[in-house]
């Protein structure tokens, strides 16, 4: 990785060679040169207590790593090396088969390449590819271990996500049934304890990605979560807790609040039986947000911060709710509150004060805007993907058009960011321009003083 960044001094290099890959395809993350310094930094800050194993605690030995994603006591085998490799590098579904069909006819089919296929299907979205290799898989009677099984989940959740209305749709019909075929009452036996945390936390998130693909609630997901919670404990897995947020979250997209507060309970108990850390408390609230209950993720904010969660790392999140809601005056409160957050509260905060202005355009909230474009644009020096860039370049002549005094823009002109195009806004009058259409929010709505118990 040294040498890597010899031979790329500067960041614009670095971010053109990440993008260069081919259509539609992430980097292998398992190869330094292929991962980018934001990701790096992103894992490295993931939360300790999230990777360990239960009942582990304190420092990790030099032995150990900080990362768990995968069960790895099997290396994939050395005679199939370069059947992975071709199946990674594979720009598209078709050149995927042909090496599949082709390992499948020389006898070259094991579990890890399977494992490769479904990998590259769901960096691609393969939707057909993904199937075929699965009726490969069982026709070469292939047995999936737990890797394989876990990027099977992932790979239906990521191919079957989309817009509504889309071809995806069809797909979100097929994918339960596709998943509860391939986790049978027997997926758990012969797993020891950790690596049926692993699988079962995959198969959580993946009832997750299922219900945030704008699909209503369904029973099936919530019955399926439990039977799969209940089957893991039958079989000694100990949940982690990564399994409990994952359950939390799922039962909080479904809107089953009283669910979500017997999990928080069992936190709270002495000795407690999990913690949820920051990566909780920001999925929580954002399932409330994503169901426009403001007051819900105030609820779940407020409960998780006395657990004592770190609030700072999820402000991001609780931002994002109000916004969703409509609720732009707290937006806006929340996200200055942060001092230096990172591109995603600078994001919302100039969002939510181009409403803000073009209702009100008032010299103090003028100062606030023009402050909060100085603030984003030198946030988005440090972080950058290219729907931000896209993103923050509409956000910044927006601002400038209103600052200039510009008053033909109407409300729908300045709902710019992918945040405020889903919110509870895009269904408002689409007002002119300095007509004072926000109404004030009760400052006591926010427990902007809450601070975890000692």
């Amino acid at each position: 990785m040294v040498y890597l960044r010899q031979l790329m001094p500067t960041r614009g290099f670095l971010l053109g060679f990440w993008r260069k890959g081919p259509p539609g395809r992430r980097w292998i993350h398992a190869r330094p040169e292929h991962t980018s310094q934001q990701l790096q930094q992103k894992l490295l800050t993931r939360p300790r207590e999230d990777l360990l194993s239960p009942g582990r605690t304190g420092r990790l030995g030099r032995s150990q790593s900080n990362f768990i994603p995968a069960p790895t006591q099997e290396p994939g085998p050395k005679a199939t090396a370069a059947v992975r490799k071709q199946l990674q590098l594979s720009k598209y579904p078709q050149d995927l088969l042909q090496h599949l069909e082709r390992a499948a006819a020389e006898g070259k089919l094991d579990p890890t390449v399977i494992g490769a296929a479904m990998k590259r299907c769901e960096q691609g979205r393969f939707w057909d590819a993904l199937l075929r290799a699965r009726s490969l898989q069982k026709k070469e009677k292939i047995l999936l271990g737990p890797v394989q099984v876990s990027i099977y989940l992932t790979a239906l959740a990521r191919c079957a996500s989309g817009e509504r209305g889309s071809v995806q749709e069809a797909r979100r019909r097929q994918v339960f049934a596709l998943a509860r075929e391939a986790f049978d009452g027997s997926a758990f036996d012969g797993w020891d304890s950790v690596t049926g945390s692993i699988v079962l936390n995959s198969a959580l998130s993946f009832g997750q990605v299922r219900h945030a693909c704008s699909i209503s609630a369904d029973p099936d997901a919530a019955r399926w979560a439990k039977d799969l919670w209940e089957t893991a404990a039958r079989h000694g897995v100990q949940h982690s807790n990564s399994n409990y947020s994952s359950l939390a979250t799922l039962w909080e997209k479904l809107g089953a609040a009283d669910a979500v507060d017997e999990l928080l309970a069992l936190a709270a108990q002495g000795p407690p039986r999990w913690r949820p850390s920051h990566v909780t408390l920001a999925a929580l609230v954002d399932a409330a947000g994503e169901r426009r209950d403001w007051k819900r993720a105030e609820a779940l904010w407020s409960r998780l911060v006395r657990l004592g969660v770190a609030p700072q790392l999820a402000a991001a999140a609780r931002a994002k709710a109000h916004l969703l809601c409509g609720r732009v005056h707290a937006c806006t409160q929340l996200a200055a509150g942060e001092g230096a957050g990172g591109y995603k509260l600078a994001e919302l905060e100039v969002q939510a004060l181009l409403v803000a202005y073009h209702s009100a355009p008032e010299p103090a909230m003028e100062e606030r805007l023009r402050a909060a474009l100085r603030n984003g644009e030198d946030c988005l020096k440090r972080e950058s993907s290219h729907r931000q860039l896209r993103d923050w370049k509409l956000l910044r002549q927006a601002g400038e058009l209103l600052l200039a005094g510009q008053p033909q823009l109407r409300l729908r002109e300045v709902l710019l960011s992918y945040i405020a195009r889903r919110s509870v806004m895009m269904e408002w009058p689409n007002h002119p321009a300095a007509t004072r259409y926000l109404h004030p929010e009760a400052p006591e709505d926010l427990d902007v003083g809450i601070r975890p118990e000692t």
